[in-house]
């Protein structure tokens, strides 16, 4: 028996200054959780997002490490 691929369906979607956030389900259940924050370093455009009173959105155009993350939940 082969292996499950997930197909993943988007079910929500956030922006926000310096951050996007999204979730995808599998119809076996399984949900995919991301967080993924700006690179203005390496994407210019990442900039026109960042709101100058955000102490994360300034940390990232000084240059700071992003954080990215992706978890699946089991159904």
């Amino acid at each position: 028996m082969s292996e499950h691929q997930h197909q993943w369906v988007m079910r929500a979607h956030i922006d926000g200054c310096h951050f996007y956030s999204s979730t995808y389900t599998c119809e076996c259940g399984t949900r995919l959780e991301t967080f993924d924050e700006r690179e203005p370093m390496s994407d210019g455009w990442s900039g026109v997002w960042m709101d100058p009173e955000c102490e994360r959105c300034t940390a990232l155009l000084k240059g700071a490490t992003t954080e990215h993350v992706k978890e699946q939940i089991p159904a």
